[in-house]
């Protein structure tokens, strides 16, 4: 019998053969964007509906049989469009949210459009959004769908919450049974207060809204009502300062919620509300990491929580049956993370991804009548794990003794006196390195680089209190975070002092051109792509200032002092910089703007300090076309061959 990833190959008709092995290191090969992007199977397990990238980058969304693996329908998109999540609206039909998203680094922004279509790819439709009221731009009031219940035993309808997005003021959200057809809707509930978050009870019962109100001091405000109720109550109130509560889904029978906080304790943990008395209890909380994602099973029920101390797990809450199969799958792939994408009504089939620090990730069909695990695809084929290097947790303890974490590359078969590149993250606020595959990282360690990934204080997933320690801390305690790392690669013999560089993208460019400005001995090159190089420009140009929440969240993490600013920004600090440099951009970067590169490359002509530089006029926050990917992979490793190459 045929795999039925071969068939699958086959039925796209847009790969290339496999002779990419045949030159397993190129530089294409790691600047090619992951082939698959979801698996979704049906509910009654007949079909398989996958999200992709064609050969040309067109983004694509397909529905297969799943017994033949024939294709049946396709619906492709613009190219820097692309579809969300994929869910089955019932047996036969499909819908997507659509995302845009400019550049590598952009996180993909909801314009409220949802789309729909047949297995057959009949009665294609835009359900949701501006293009569904017979507009052909964004609408300027964005008006997002939340699916809140699928409503299984109405083939028909599912039960949606509009969330709308203003930028003077929050409006009272509605929610609404909604035709998966015709896009027609019928309201079901209003939100008590501006801006509420509904949730419905398992069987579909619209019970909840928590939401923050900006007239009372901005308290977060939980609010229920009885089934079949009208009049909403008010359980509880907090101060937002105390922290986050994020409701996730209703518990088994109805009176009570669980939800994502860390009221008492910096560490997001599981909690679960009682709705009447407005009590709760901790279910789960790791001592030191925030959880990564929560795992559901059929109808929203929480079964555990994706955990990412050091290395990734799933961490299984109560007594749900469905922890067993959980326990069994991740037997199947040990030392690798796994995840169920989707599963059938009947919860007989699924499908599970099993992903590593060499592994990129691939998708198989788990049978459990059968008890057979099929593989169906791979995410990125022409990534031969064999030849991947592995990735170790460390740890650290930094000069004010803060605990640090992070993650390091290093070439197959060499550990000691090698050439570094500190690899810091972007964001850099609610951002975090995890272990697992990482394009950059592997193609450096393929060229002999080891690589230091470090989780810096600012950075998201080590609970409220380490990621609000970075703020204001900029080009400060953030970039002295890095400093000690470098100086830890050093002592324990794993780099070479005077082999080091810094690269990184959007914060991580700001980290990079900051480290040669404050450490000018330590590192001999650095690297800045799409960076940010004047602070004080933050508040002037880009898509941050362009929303009084963007200054206002601007004015806490960065601040407001000018002479700090101006001292913690690489373009007015050039003086200082003895290394070799290289800087990347591209022309249409809406969210850090060309002119930061530009102002540092006139103090750097000014001076008269070398740097290479490289700008791609149609590329926006971190490059999308693979050609222009493989150019700056090659660009890259050339400049690190000649300033710390053997």
């Amino acid at each position: 019998m045929k795999t039925i990833a071969v068939s699958l190959l086959f039925s796209l008709l847009m790969f290339s053969t496999p002779s990419v092995f045949s030159k397993a290191l190129s530089f294409e090969l790691f600047a090619k964007h992951s082939q698959f992007k979801q698996l979704v199977i049906s509910p009654t397990g007949e079909y398989l509906a996958a999200s992709f990238l064609k050969d040309d980058g067109v983004p694509t969304v397909a529905i297969f049989d799943l017994s033949s693996m024939k294709l049946l329908s396709s619906l492709s998109f613009e190219r820097k469009e692309q579809p969300g999540d994929i869910t089955w609206l019932n047996d036969k039909r499909i819908g997507m949210v659509l995302l845009l998203q400019y550049g590598m680094l952009d996180f993909p922004v909801n314009l409220g459009d949802y789309f729909a279509m047949n297995v057959d790819g009949s009665k294609k439709a835009n359900l949701w959004g501006f293009r569904n009221k017979g507009g052909s731009s964004i609408n300027p009031t964005v008006s997002g769908m939340e699916i809140l219940h699928l409503l299984p035993d109405d083939s028909k309808h599912i039960l949606v919450a509009e969330h709308i997005a203003t930028r003077k003021q929050q409006a009272y959200n509605k929610a609404y049974k909604l035709n998966v057809y015709t896009g027609k809707t019928r309201k079901v509930a209003s939100s008590p207060i501006k801006g509420g978050m509904f949730l419905a009870d398992q069987d579909a019962n619209i019970r909840y809204v928590s939401g923050i109100d900006s007239e009372e001091n901005n308290r977060l405000k939980i609010y229920y009502r009885e089934r079949g109720g009208d009049d909403w109550t008010l359980s509880k109130s907090y101060d937002v300062k105390e922290g986050k509560f994020v409701p996730i889904a209703f518990a088994a029978g109805g009176e009570q919620v669980y939800a994502l906080g860390d009221l008492e304790n910096s560490v997001l943990g599981l909690l679960k509300l009682d709705l009447k008395s407005g009590d709760y209890e901790t279910v789960y909380r790791h001592d030191r990491v925030d959880p990564d994602d929560v795992i559901f099973a059929g109808n929203n029920e929480v079964v555990g929580l994706k955990v990412s101390p050091d290395y990734s797990y799933n961490k299984l809450v109560g007594e749900h049956p469905m922890g067993k199969l959980l326990k069994g799958i991740q037997a199947a792939f040990p030392n690798q993370t796994t995840d169920i994408t989707s599963m059938t009504k009947d919860q007989s089939r699924m499908i599970v991804k099993a992903s590593s620090d060499k592994n990129p990730g691939k998708y198989y069909l788990f049978d459990l009548k059968k008890g057979s695990m099929k593989f169906v695809a791979s995410a990125r084929p022409w990534i031969d794990e064999k030849a991947m290097a592995s990735v170790t947790p460390f740890s650290l303890v930094a000069r004010d003794g803060k605990q640090m974490y992070g993650y390091l590359t290093l070439p197959k078969g060499q550990t000691k006196n090698l050439p570094l590149v500190v690899y810091p993250h972007g964001g850099p606020h609610g951002v975090r390195d995890r272990w697992g595959f990482d394009s950059d990282a592997q193609l450096l360690a393929s060229r002999g680089y080891a690589v230091l990934q470090l989780n810096f204080r600012g950075s998201g997933g080590y609970g409220r209190e380490f990621m609000y320690a970075g703020y204001g801390k900029w080009g400060a305690e953030m970039q002295d975070d890095i400093t000690d790392a470098t100086l830890w690669a050093i002592q324990q013999g794993i780099a070479d002092e005077k082999r080091i560089c810094i690269y990184g993208a959007s914060y991580g460019g700001y980290a990079s051109l900051m480290a040669v400005t404050k450490e000018p001995d330590l590192y001999q090159c650095a690297v800045g792509y799409v960076g940010v190089y004047s602070l004080p420009m933050m508040f002037e140009k880009g898509d941050i200032p362009n929303k009084q929440a963007g200054i206002n969240f601007l004015k806490e993490a960065v601040g407001e002092d000018q002479d700090l600013l101006l001292e913690r920004s690489p373009a007015y600090n050039v003086d200082k910089i003895k290394a070799a440099l290289f800087l990347v951009h591209g022309a249409r970067d809406p969210r850090v703007p060309i002119e930061q590169a530009e102002l540092l490359r006139e103090a750097l002509d000014k001076k008269g300090h070398p740097y290479e530089w490289m700008v791609k006029d149609k590329e926006a926050h971190g490059f999308y076309d693979v050609e222009n990917r493989a150019e700056l992979y090659e660009r890259l490793v050339g400049f690190l061959d000649k300033h710390i190459g053997k």
